[in-house]
């Protein structure tokens, strides 16, 4: 089964956090970019903090796996619904990513 193409525009719980001025400077519509983009966007939480991250992070793997979030300036990465899009087979892909993080310093 392929996984549907997600807008960040339509994602309630990302959109609290873009940063609308920092992503406009790169010309960024949240309205046109997918979760697994690659693409670095900017964020704001609540209380002012900033950040950058990477969606669907690709760059460490040999195959076809990445990570949903990975922000580069605290090397920690983010997945999210994994137990609810992957299956048991899964669980050693998943390990296996792990191992890589862990290989490369990425939490």
């Amino acid at each position: 089964m392929k996984k549907e193409r997600e807008y960040i525009i339509n994602n309630a719980y990302l959109m609290k956090e873009w940063d609308w001025k920092e992503n406009k400077k790169r010309n960024l519509d949240s309205a046109k970019l997918t979760t697994g983009s690659g693409k670095k966007t900017s964020w704001l939480c609540p209380v002012g903090h900033h950040w950058d991250a990477l969606n669907g992070y690709k760059d460490i793997f040999d195959n076809q796996m990445e990570l949903d979030i990975y922000i580069p300036s605290i090397k920690t990465a983010i997945e999210y619904d994994s137990i609810f899009w992957h299956d048991e087979d899964s669980i050693p892909r998943e390990q296996k990513k792990y191992r890589i993080c862990k290989d490369n310093v990425i939490e």
